[in-house]
């Protein structure tokens, strides 16, 4: 006797307020039963610290090719193309255009099944149109999607689904009584008695075993087709005879009105309908990337052949007239030509309706099951019987719901009504495979169908959705179309609000099934199993502890590290111990013990045990034997086994190094560092994570070392305090511990929360970590090295700085300071100093865990810079004096560079007048004109010989203002930066181009651009961004002007730096897209190392200057400050470096990852600093390795096979290199390559997906540039090489230009940046690896490509 619990299921579905993690999913399932052998086999081969294998429960993939090919031709192939295929001959009214249109509707039925197929292969799961429309259209809008796949649940579990079953059966029972009866026919009741005990039958199959049902399906199939191939044999054969009197009228009376054959379209591709159905099972099919595209190219053509043949033999026994009339067509066929062995039809035909409810039933269990997947129905709906694996609680309510359909009499009506609904889901299924187009177009497709014809199955399921409702109005189609949305009834409060009824959480959490299927003797016999269990355990202990423990603890190192190494189990491990040979040799009393009566019978009892899972709340689908006595099922038993041994060799054993425990070499210091890492990078919030460690805890054996609380993993991982906090008062600014009871009236503004680093630990750690690498940056900018770059280093101002210190080891801060939105509901700003050291390389100065955070500003106003920094700024001044002394005894001192931020920032901290106000510019003196009357904006028209301002009158000025408190040419007061700057205001401020440059005045101009083109230019330019590609190492790449309310600077940068000229070139005229070109050579000359040399910065500003001064005939009232600061950036490329060098891309996203460490609504500040101290931690003092900074040594990796073609391309070149007669041995191929820090890709390498990293430019000689394609990378004796194809140039990028005034001004400059090539490949050359400079980004044109080398490759990474 077997019994079957069922108990609730661990998977739970996601949310619904987030897109679907298909794999949580997927595996909404329960754990499977192993045999008693493979239990002994995972004792055997399961080391101790590998928790045993737990195999999850799934419905198998039994569906073959042959089997899934079966199963759909099974589903379309029903009773109706021998009972009632008159429907499209009714409306062609002949028999020509009556077999066309057969013909026309299978081929429309294919490119919906190819429709079906793409998107099966991106969304493999089972549930087809359920599944798609949750995570197709769920993926463009996520509550779209799931309240779609709700009513699509709804509608096929409880109406569409059963009332199929029930009619497809009924007609089954109908036949075959005719069959077997009088022709009086059979009483209704009768029919629906057989309907019903037929249903009963098929479902007991599905329920029994799925291979059963498969195969009968098969069975079912066969007869189908046999039957189908009579019929057309003995069609031909009367063809053969001269029956074609009926075929030869051809198209005679072919009606002529166009709704008459649309409804001859919408009955013939009823008849098709079932080519999705594999769809449905597609979790169950082997290989599905591949056969279900296969079995859809199998199944269609083998129907349509089928069914227009059959059509055929039909019209060699009846004419047009005789086969409307007839009520069972195949039978009226049959008494002509098969006599009397017709009365074997009705019974063929119902075998055939039989097939069909089989494939349904498979169907509408599989939907039921991925609804309660996805939470649309209860939980035990989506459980799996675990002995036979079905989904039987599915089964059990299709046949119920399809037993209550077969009572009444006028089921039919309601599927005829419903009819269009499946059209409709079938549209949505097509517009879900659209939406994959673009949500999931980096998946591997199997297939991939053109968008056209995806719009065109739109387009059809509109149709058939309409037809009926059109050409016969009923009131049936409005009640059929309100009870589909009466579903939304049910979606908002058990899917929506997630309503549970008491019953159910009764029945899933406290096994209610197990309590009532186990009789009282079966859990009397679980319990005895488990006694007989801890009897062996208990005699094995007490032989262990008594003859054994004076031997093992003398060589327990030894045993333990050989416990750790190789795999083992208790058993196993008792044995190991008394078969040890201790102390090489000295003490033999393992053979004397093993032999031991009781020793061995423990041994014996212990290999007999069995270790299941825990039998808790969650416990999974247990099946017990009553009838095995000889089975230990005994739940908790690897815990039970684990803590008692535990106890036990923990007195043999001695802890080495802290191990996490007993049966593993992790350190406890190696796992908590993993455990914070993994903390961080979940963002798990505060609250959650003691009990997470908690929950870890408790699933380690005991003893363990593991903390037990956050709390005490900080502590052990030396975590760091970096913060202190300070409370002031939003009205006076004073602290509120010295507030001594005063009250200021704050106007409903907050206290202000500022928390100060720790400065001197913060920077005793990072340069700790750092030092190596400051000291060789450092002599590469003493011998002068890299200058070509144009980093801070190599220029005036940080030469002059080193120039006035006689410390040797130094180094030197460049302060940022910016803020950002925290809360928007409280209207919450946090403002954040932070500082970057220069004398790291650019492309480790500002990733994030390089930098130090200084100081953090909560508050809803503007921070007042001396209140605020205060504290801060009086330990830099302390660390400014006395230095600081590393780890290794160095005396570092500290200096103080420069400041950085955007405009309002740099206006806060240098205590300026805002923008609107006179003389609001940090570099001169320009004064502004006020324009627009009072709702108008400041203009900054162009100015020749500006006064700049210097040091000596910036200090005058500002401690006149700071004394007279009053607007001193622009200064409100003295800076707090005075003092700390080793090198003086103003030549210390840095604009940061990401917002003057990207985010203002770049995005301004596009704007206006992009109005003054027409609709369809403006889509057209939105597609050429959107499509754009460009080398892997770009996160970001383009974003539509469209879609600019939701731009990021780095987007703008891409844009302005490489796509907005090659883009604009068919929609400006030449001067004014001659304008553009001259701000975006300026910025590219600027952007990166020095192209023309010294002269570089001189001829930006000559091309700035043309584009100020005819800025205003281009674009309307955009003149105003950000634009002005354009004209001091060649001073602060002189003196400061090249704008990469200077961007604050990587001190934004700094502040950015800072300011996200927070979860909830309150504590913002105690919960950042909480979090930083952590990562700061993990950076510095765990030192964790960041991945993302380290690379590989220069040269070819990624190895690929060297073929015939590839060979022939290199064949020459080794010849001229090698003399050796083995090319196959000498020559390596590789797929990618590093040069130079930078991994390049080759044509050959299949996993670049949509990025372009293999167009480059290289050198042939000294001078020369080329561009081409990377094929494919080779080495030849240890030399390495690259195969390109040659794209020659084919003209100046000027020639573009050549009627714009703007020529002369840019065409040296403008060639330099962008290049025009040839599409064809002129030659395949043979390149060393150091020929390779850089990547390039190619924009695409029938009659050419634009290519355009990138500025600098680390800032996009």
């Amino acid at each position: 006797m077997t019994v079957v619990v069922f108990t609730k299921n661990n998977a739970i579905a996601p949310t619904n307020h987030s897109p679907t993690n298909t794999e949580d999913v997927y595996r909404r399932c329960v754990t499977s039963p192993l045999s008693e052998q493979q239990r002994l086999s995972n004792l055997q081969d399961t080391s101790s610290n590998v928790p045993l294998p737990l195999e999850r429960t799934t419905l198998k993939r039994h569906l073959s090719l042959f089997s899934g090919t079966c199963f759909i031709i099974g589903n379309i192939i029903g009773s109706g193309i021998f009972v009632s295929p008159q429907g499209v001959l009714r409306y062609t009214e002949s028999v020509g255009l009556c077999l066309l249109v057969w013909t026309a509707c299978g081929l429309i039925s294919v490119l919906g099944a190819l429709s079906y197929a793409e998107i099966g292969t991106v969304i493999p799961r089972s549930g087809a149109e359920l599944a798609y429309m949750r995570e197709g259209i769920g993926s463009v809008h996520v509550r779209t999607g799931d309240v779609l796949a709700f009513l699509f649940s709804w509608a096929s579990t409880f109406i569409l689904k059963p009332s199929s079953i029930a009619v497809v059966t009924l007609t089954s029972s109908q036949y075959f009584l005719s069959g077997i009866m009088d022709d009086c026919g059979p009483p209704e009741e009768l029919v629906k008695m057989l309907g019903i005990f037929l249903l009963l039958m098929i479902a007991a199959m599905n329920a029994l075993s799925v291979s059963a049902s498969n195969r009968l399906n098969i069975v079912f199939v066969t007869c189908k087709i046999i039957t189908i191939l009579v019929v057309i044999v003995a069609g031909l054969v009367r063809i053969a005879q001269g029956y074609t009197q009926n075929l030869q009228s051809g198209f005679t009376g072919t009606t002529k009105e166009p709704l008459s054959i649309a409804l001859a379209f919408y009955s013939g591709l009823w008849a098709y309908q079932g080519w999705g159905s594999l769809n449905s099972v597609t979790e169950e099919l082997k290989n599905p990337k591949r056969n279900l595209s296969l079995a859809l190219a199998l199944s269609l053509p083998t129907v349509i052949i089928l069914y227009i043949l059959t059509n055929i033999s039909y019209f060699t026994v009846m004419s047009k007239a005789e086969l409307l009339s007839s009520n069972a067509v195949a039978v009226t066929w049959g008494e002509v030509v098969l006599g009397p062995v017709v009365r074997a039809l009705p019974i063929l035909i119902a075998i055939s309706a039989l097939g069909s409810a089989n494939g349904v039933i498979v169907q509408s269990s599989r939907y039921c099951m991925v609804g309660a997947r996805y939470g649309y129905l209860p939980e035990i709906f989506a459980c799996i019987q675990k002995q036979r694996l079905t989904p039987l609680p599915s089964i059990v309510l299709q046949v119920i719901l399809s037993i209550a359909y077969c009572i009444p009499s006028n089921v039919r009506t309601l599927i005829n009504f419903f009819s269009f609904v499946a059209w409709v889901f079938y549209g949505l299924s097509f517009v879900a495979t659209l939406c994959c187009k673009w949500t999931k177009k980096d998946t591997h497709r199997v297939i991939n169908i053109p968008i056209p014809i995806l719009i065109l199955n739109i387009l059809i399921a509109l149709y058939l959705i309409l037809v009926p409702v059109i050409s016969n109005p009923n009131f049936g189609y409005l009640v059929a179309t309100v009870l589909l949305l009466s579903g939304l009834l049910l979606y908002y409060p058990f899917v929506y609000r997630k309503v549970e009824f008491r019953f159910m959480k009764y029945v899933m959490n406290n096994n209610v099934f197990e309590s009532i299927l186990l009789s009282k003797q079966l859990q009397q016999k679980k319990l005895l199993k488990q006694n007989r269990k801890r009897r062996a355990l208990i005699s094995t202990r007490r032989i262990r502890l008594d003859t054994t423990y004076t031997n093992v603890s003398s060589t327990s190192s030894n045993i333990l590290d050989e416990f750790t190494e190789s795999n083992f189990t208790p058993s196993n491990i008792f044995q190991h111990i008394l078969t040890s040979d201790i102390d090489s040799g000295r003490h033999h009393k393992s053979n004397e013990l093993n032999n031991h009566p009781i020793v061995h019978d423990s041994l014996s009892e212990l290999n007999n045990l069995s270790i299941t899972d825990d039998d808790d709340n969650d416990s999974y689908i247990e099946a017990y034997d009553s009838n095995d006595s000889n089975e230990f099922n005994v739940l908790n038993g690897e815990k039970y086994l684990y803590e008692n041994f535990d106890y036990n060799l923990n007195s043999c054993f001695t802890l080495l190094n802290q191990n996490l425990h007993n049966w593993t070499n992790i350190s406890t210091q190696e796992f908590c560092a993993k455990l914070l890492r993994l903390l961080r990078d979940a963002k798990i919030c505060k609250s959650q994570t003691d009990k997470l460690i908690q929950l870890i805890h408790s699933g380690l054996p005991t003893p363990n070392n593991m903390p037990k609380s956050m709390k005490q993993i900080l502590a052990k991982m030396q975590v760091q305090e970096l913060f202190s906090k300070s409370e002031v008062c939003a009205a006076c600014y004073m602290n509120i511990n010295d507030h001594h009871g005063k009250i200021c009236s704050t106007t409903g503004l907050k206290n202000i929360n500022i928390f100060d680093t720790h400065v001197k630990t913060a920077f005793l750690f990072l340069l700790n970590r750092l030092w190596s690498t400051i000291k060789e940056y450092k002599q590469q900018i003493s011998l002068n090295t890299n200058n070509n770059y144009n980093d801070i280093p190599f220029n005036i101002l940080y030469r002059k700085m080193v120039k006035n210190t006689k410390d040797k080891e130094f180094i030197s801060i460049m302060l940022h300071v910016d803020g950002i939105s925290i809360c928007k509901s409280k209207k919450m700003k946090l403002w954040l100093l932070s500082g970057v050291i220069i004398e790291l390389p650019p492309h480790l100065r500002y990733r994030r865990c390089n930098m130090i955070l200084l100081s953090i500003y909560i508050g809803t106003n503007e921070p007042k810079p001396k209140p605020w920094l205060k504290s801060c700024f009086f330990q830099l001044h302390q660390l400014k004096n006395e230095g600081i002394v590393l780890s290794n005894g160095i005396h570092c001192r500290v200096l103080f560079y420069s400041i950085i931020g955007d405009c309002p920032a740099l206006k806060m901290i240098l205590e300026f007048i805002a923008h609107n106000g006179y003389f609001c510019c940090f570099y001169c003196y320009i004064h502004g004109i006020h324009v627009g009357g009072a709702g108008g904006k400041r203009q900054y028209f162009y100015e020749n010989g500006i006064q700049l301002r210097h040091p000596t009158s910036y200090a005058l000025e500002s401690i006149k203002a700071a004394e007279t408190s009053k607007n001193v040419y622009g200064y409100l007061g003295r800076s707090i930066l005075h003092d700390l700057l080793d090198v003086p205001l103003p030549y210390s401020i840095i604009s940061d181009y990401l917002h003057c440059t990207l985010l203002r005045h770049t995005r301004v101009i596009v704007k206006q651009i992009y109005k003054s083109l027409s609709p369809q230019q403006r889509s057209r330019f939105d597609d050429q961004l959107r499509t754009q590609k460009f080398p892997h190492t770009f996160n970001r790449k383009l974003r539509p002007v469209s879609d600019f309310a939701f731009i990021k600077g780095t987007e703008l940068k891409n844009l302005l730096l490489y796509g907005l000229l090659p883009n604009l070139l068919p929609y400006l005229y030449e001067e004014r897209l001659g304008h553009i070109a001259l701000f975006v050579c300026f910025i590219r000359l600027l952007h990166g190392k020095k192209i023309f040399g010294e002269h570089t910065s001189a001829k930006a500003k000559e091309l700035f200057i043309k584009y100020y001064e005819n800025h205003g005939q281009f674009f309307d009232n955009v003149q105003d400050f950000t634009l002005h600061v354009h004209l001091h950036f060649d001073r602060l490329f002189d003196q400061h470096g090249s704008l990469c060098h200077l961007a604050t891309f990587g001190q934004e996203d700094f502040i950015g990852s800072v300011s996200k460490n927070f979860h909830g609504t309150r504590f913002h500040g105690e919960l950042i600093t909480y979090y930083y101290e952590i990562d700061f931690a993990l950076r510095n003092i765990i030192q964790i390795n960041d991945p993302s900074t380290s690379h590989g040594p220069d040269g070819p990796f990624d190895q690929a096979e060297l073929t015939l073609a590839l060979f022939n391309d290199i064949n020459q070149h080794h010849l001229m290199v090698c003399s050796c007669n083995k090319p196959y041995q000498c020559i390596q191929i590789f797929r990618r390559c590093m040069v130079d820090k930078k991994i390049y890709h080759s044509l050959i390498y299949s996993r670049r997906k949509s990025s372009v990293s293999y167009f480059v430019q290289y050198r042939q000689n000294q001078y020369d540039n080329c561009f081409g394609k990377i094929k494919f990378f080779f080495t030849i004796n240890n030399e390495n090489y690259a195969v390109i194809e040659n794209h020659e140039v084919k003209t100046k990028f000027s020639q573009f230009f050549k009627s714009s005034s703007y020529y002369n001004l840019l065409s040296k400059t403008i060639d330099y940046f962008f290049f025009v090539l040839c599409t064809s490949v002129s030659s395949i050359q043979c390149v060393s690896l150091s020929s390779i400079e850089n990547y390039c980004i190619v924009f695409e044109n029938i009659h050419h490509f634009i290519i355009t080398p990138l500025s600098t490759d680390y800032e996009h990474d």
